[in-house]
């Protein structure tokens, strides 16, 4: 049964209209909400004698004023016409991305315009491969979950969007179609769990679709314009909690489409190969210097685990990230890599996460580590991941400083290398 209060609420957006509903006249090229003009209050189908008299019209036949006048109502052909028609309707509003009213747990999404079909077609030819999992299931499977469950078509847009960009950076549109997207994804994420929290069975398409909009969110949370990282412990939270939804739904979905990409274990596969080349179990001496070191931080950890666990799950990373040391450049891991390095931050302990709030230099070390390690990743299909690894490394780097240069040295090398 899904979480009845996952932590995915990190996500902002200033509300500018009922029902978390954004329209593009709500959002400026700046993504903060824009300045409203003044609703027209005017008459627009109004008698001929209040025109003549500047005076609102109630627009009724004959209008009140002039009854009381004892005059004539008439109206040109324009006011003639009923207000219901296109006239009275058309400056209402700025079309809806989709409706506003929450969705229910397999409301169809609202017909698609020319942007939707625009950005379904990128995502499917583009958007779809940088993902952390297999390119084909979410072409497809997901594809199809997303035409039932409007909640996760909004999510798919909403990365398409954030992926177009980053492909085009000086485009301010492609922001605020992602945020507009945002703001109706996730009320719908809210309702469908909503509704399946007190549920002990449930179909599995919602299920799938619960977990494909869980992953879709934590791979947007890494995007470099997300405010998730800039909160403490907001990317932990939003992990475990939406973690916590997609291993609730493990067990309806292990017939499913989605049950190989769920199933599967980078750390078993590195694991393995480690093995094969005779490393496995062999530290690196860098990552057990960090953990004695007192140059780096005075502070000893209450469970030693709570730093032991992150430096066995780093020292694989390291491993299938270099060539030089696994013995085969041909050999490819940097897909194993990538999803261990996604995986993460779900699992780092209790104790590790509460010395990293208190600046711990041991700690950020170690994300230090953590975050060149993404910096080695090559492949453009792991843009989202690069580009707030580069931004975070120069961060922690200027805050630890020269503590201890035997600690941090090779974080650098590996840093460097990417250059």
């Amino acid at each position: 049964m899904p979480a009845e209060n996952p932590q995915f609420g990190c996500f902002t957006l200033q509300q500018a209209s009922p029902a978390g509903t954004v329209f593009l006249s709500d959002v400026g090229q700046d993504g903060q909400p824009a300045r409203k003009r003044k609703v027209h209050t005017k008459s627009r189908l109004g008698c001929a004698g209040c025109k003549a008299r500047k005076v609102k019209c109630d627009e009724e036949q004959p209008c009140r004023s002039c009854v009381r006048r004892n005059q004539e109502c008439i109206r040109c052909c324009k006011a003639l016409r009923k207000p219901n028609s296109s006239i009275h309707t058309q400056h209402q509003h700025p079309p809806r991305v989709a409706n506003s009213s929450p969705p229910s747990l397999a409301l169809e999404v609202a017909p698609m315009n020319k942007e939707h079909l625009r950005l379904l077609h990128h995502f499917e030819a583009f958007t779809s491969k940088t993902f952390i999992m297999e390119p084909e299931t979410w072409k497809h499977a997901v594809i199809k979950l997303a035409l039932q469950n409007e909640f996760l078509m909004h999510t798919i847009f909403l990365v398409t969007a954030t992926h177009l960009q980053h492909l085009q950076p000086h485009e301010t549109r492609h922001r605020i179609v992602a945020l507009q997207n945002l703001s109706q994804a996730l009320p719908g994420f809210r309702n469908a769990i909503d509704n399946l929290s007190g549920s002990r069975e449930y179909p599995m398409e919602m299920a799938e679709a619960l977990i494909a909009c869980s992953l879709l969110l934590l791979q947007y949370s890494w995007n470099f314009d997300s405010e998730v990282w800039n909160r403490d412990e907001s990317l932990t939270g939003l992990y475990r909690g939406l973690m916590a939804i997609t291993l609730s739904c493990l067990d309806e979905v292990r017939e499913g489409s989605l049950s190989p990409m769920l199933t599967y274990s980078p750390r078993l596969h590195i694991e393995q190969r480690m093995r094969i080349a005779g490393t496995a179990y062999k530290v690196d001496g860098v990552l057990l210097h960090v953990l004695s070191c007192t140059k780096i931080s005075n502070i000893q950890p209450e469970n030693p685990s709570d730093f032991l666990d992150p430096i066995e799950r780093l020292n694989s990373i390291l491993w299938a990230l270099d060539p030089d040391r696994n013995g085969s450049a041909n050999l490819d891991l940097e897909l194993p890599a990538a999803r261990y390095l996604f995986n993460l931050p779900n699992w780092l302990p209790d104790g590790f996460i509460r010395l990293v709030k208190m600046n711990d230099g041991r700690a950020q070390t170690l994300l230090l580590y953590m975050f060149a390690a993404i910096t080695r990743l090559r492949s453009e299909r792991f843009w989202w991941m690069r580009k707030r690894a580069l931004y975070l490394f120069e961060e922690i780097s200027l805050s630890l400083g020269n503590r201890c240069v035997e600690c941090t040295s090779r974080a650098h090398e590996i840093f460097r290398r990417e250059e």
